[in-house]
């Protein structure tokens, strides 16, 4: 009998000491795998990358001169023309959790006489990023043919391109590039590559 109940003693014993130790471990896991989350969410942060807004001067297309510098700017009707990248600044955490469909919007734009860019068209593309993402090309060619201006696109944007109202409305012809006419060979080309 009294071995008995020392066994079960013992038992108790081990039975303690092995539910303190399931919880200590226990308590070991959890850290664990919150510690690495929380280096991979460092490690995100780390290559989160927000879409800066910025304005780039559209130049004139010569395969004579290479160096940007060296290109004349584009004007239309004596107005100075732009291509702007609206900024997507959307939280890290939001895009963490939730995730979002960014996309790169861009505006092509004239100098106002009073130093105000405004909208000619807009267009849209998805952002493409990561190591080895696509690079998507959002060549866009402009020539003044007469009372109208040719916009010659090679690669189709995520819902058209929108004409916006203003002077310029009415004067403006949208075509896709093709073998024959490509953005590139146009007289004020700008191309960016997201």
């Amino acid at each position: 009998m009294m071995k008995f109940k020392k066994f079960i003693s013992t038992s108790k014993k081990n039975l303690s000491t092995s539910i303190s130790n399931l919880k200590r471990k226990d308590r070991l896991v959890k850290l664990f795998v919150t510690a690495t989350f929380l280096l991979y969410m460092v490690f995100c942060y780390s290559c989160y990358n927000p879409i800066e807004g910025d304005i780039y001067p559209i130049r004139q297309h010569s395969i004579w001169t290479e160096s940007v510098g060296e290109k004349e700017p584009c004007y239309l009707e004596g107005k100075k023309l732009f291509l702007e990248r609206e900024s997507q600044d959307d939280s890290f955490l939001h895009e963490f959790f939730i995730g979002k469909n960014r996309l790169y919007v861009w505006h092509l734009q004239y100098l106002d006489d009073d130093g105000v860019r405004k909208n000619i068209l807009t267009y849209r593309f998805h952002f493409h990023g990561g190591i080895g993402a696509v690079i998507q090309g959002t060549s866009l060619g402009l020539d003044v043919k007469g009372d109208s201006v040719e916009v010659v696109y090679d690669v189709e944007p995520y819902d058209g391109i929108t004409i916006e109202p203003g002077p310029y409305s009415d004067k403006i012809v949208v075509l896709k590039g093709n073998p024959d006419r490509w953005a590139r060979a146009s007289l004020c080309y700008i191309r960016w590559s997201n």
